[in-house]
C-alpha cells in the first residue's frame, strides 16, 4: 500500500531497498507469467529514470544490458557541493530525503550514490548526455569514468548542443544506437553454433 509511511520509507539511502525490492518483484511477477525472458532482461531509463537505473545495475547483475540517458547524480556528494544551476545544497538534502548534510552523515550519501557502488556492476551499459545538460553531465562522466576504470563494458554518448533530452538528429542518433545495443545484448543467438561462425 503506497501510503505516506511507505513514501517515507522510499527515502534516504535505506529508500534504495524499498525501489530495487519494487523493481524486481515486478519483474519476477513477469517472468512468472511467461511475459518476460529473465536470460534475455534489459533496463533503459531516462533523467530519474535514468538515476534508478545507475542504481539497480549496481544491486543485481540479473539485466544484461541497461541503457541510461541525462540520468540524476549517480554521486550526490557531487550533487551537493556542485549543485545543478537553479538547486542549491539545502534543495539536494530535501530531495534525497537524508535529511543530514554530507558533514553528518558522509557513510549516508556515499550510500544514495551509485558511484561508489559500481565495482558490483557486471551489465554492460550505453550512458548518453547532451553536452549542454549542465547540471547532469558531470555525473554521467564520474559514472563512465568509474566503469572504465574498472574494465566494465561501458559506451559513453555526448550530443553537441543538446540539453536535457535529445532533439533531431541527435534523437535519432540514440535511438539508432539504443536499438543496436538492445540486439546485441538481447537478440536470441539463431542458428547451430557453426552456422554463427
Amino acid at each position: 500500500v503506497r501510503n505516506e509511511a511507505f513514501m517515507d520509507e522510499a527515502k534516504g539511502p535505506d529508500g534504495w531497498e524499498t525501489t530495487v525490492d519494487d523493481v524486481m518483484s515486478g519483474v519476477d511477477e513477469l517472468i512468472r507469467r511467461g511475459i518476460v525472458d529473465p536470460d534475455r532482461m534489459g533496463l533503459t531509463g531516462f533523467s530519474n529514470g535514468g538515476g534508478i537505473v545507475d542504481y539497480l545495475v549496481t544491486a543485481t547483475p540479473r539485466f544484461k544490458c541497461a541503457v541510461s540517458a541525462a540520468q540524476v547524480y549517480p554521486d550526490w556528494l557531487s550533487a551537493f557541493f556542485l549543485p545543478s544551476p537553479g538547486m542549491l545544497p539545502s534543495n539536494v538534502v530535501e530531495f534525497t530525503g537524508s535529511q543530514k548534510t554530507p558533514w553528518d552523515d558522509p557513510q549516508a550519501w556515499m550510500r544514495l550514490s551509485a558511484v561508489f557502488r559500481l565495482p558490483h556492476v557486471n551489465t554492460a551499459m550505453l550512458l548518453a548526455v547532451g553536452d549542454d545538460d549542465l547540471g547532469f553531465m558531470p555525473g554521467i562522466i564520474e559514472m563512465y569514468n568509474g566503469l572504465r576504470y574498472l574494465g566494465k563494458e561501458v559506451t559513453l554518448l555526448r550530443y553537441e548542443g543538446q540539453g536535457h533530452g535529445f532533439q533531431d538528429e541527435a534523437m535519432q542518433d540514440f535511438w539508432d544506437r539504443k536499438v543496436a545495443f538492445y540486439d546485441r545484448y538481447l537478440k536470441p543467438e539463431s542458428g547451430s553454433p557453426s552456422e554463427r561462425q
